[in-house]
């Protein structure tokens, strides 16, 4: 099973209704460095904006930030994932979509998000797992082989251990026999 959204995602996610201007939005963003706002309605998400949307559809359409709401330039039918699928799963829409952040939720209820971001820092962060992992599995087989070496060579001195007890003892019993014999 993969790594689950609900591990990955931003759960503190800003929110803003649609009536919002423009203006407020984007300074809410710029304050909190942020590249997107869910627009949600009775904690209902409605939709969502993105910078490229205010670039869009305000500054580059000449729109004034002062009177344009929220409501009017936001994404509607919003994709959202539900926050116990995997990674693998969100990566799929991003890639499909063509879309950089995905709202999560639980229950139909807004939950968390999680972006591109975080997808990439999740992957760099199982990189690294991985090249430990890779490197403790070699590290282990070359205890193993130095194990097996050790135990080669242990197995190997207490054959002739057993070897040379047999020879001892048919020396003892050949010297035990002519002790018996008559005549000695």
């Amino acid at each position: 099973m993969g790594l689950i959204v609900k591990d990955e995602m931003v759960k503190d996610v800003k929110t803003l209704g649609p009536g919002v201007t423009i203006k407020e939005a984007s300074e809410m963003m710029a304050k909190l460095g942020l590249g997107s706002i869910v627009i949600t309605e009775r904690d209902k998400i409605v939709g969502m904006i993105t910078e490229r949307d205010i670039l869009k559809k305000i500054v580059a359409a000449g729109e004034d930030p002062l009177k344009m709401k929220t409501g009017d330039i936001m994404t509607r039918d919003v994709l959202t994932v539900e926050e116990d699928k995997t990674i693998e799963d969100v990566i799929k829409i991003m890639e499909s979509k063509r879309i950089k952040r995905v709202p999560v939720t639980k229950n139909g209820k807004l939950s968390g998000i999680i972006t591109s971001t975080n997808v990439i820092s999740t992957e760099r962060s199982l990189d690294k797992k991985n090249e430990e992992l890779q490197k403790a599995k070699a590290d282990l087989e070359k205890k193993t082989e130095e194990l097996e070496k050790f135990s080669k060579l242990v197995v190997g001195r207490e054959l002739r251990m057993i070897e040379l007890k047999e020879k001892l003892n048919k020396f003892e019993k050949k010297k035990d026999d002519k002790n018996e014999k008559p005549g000695n």
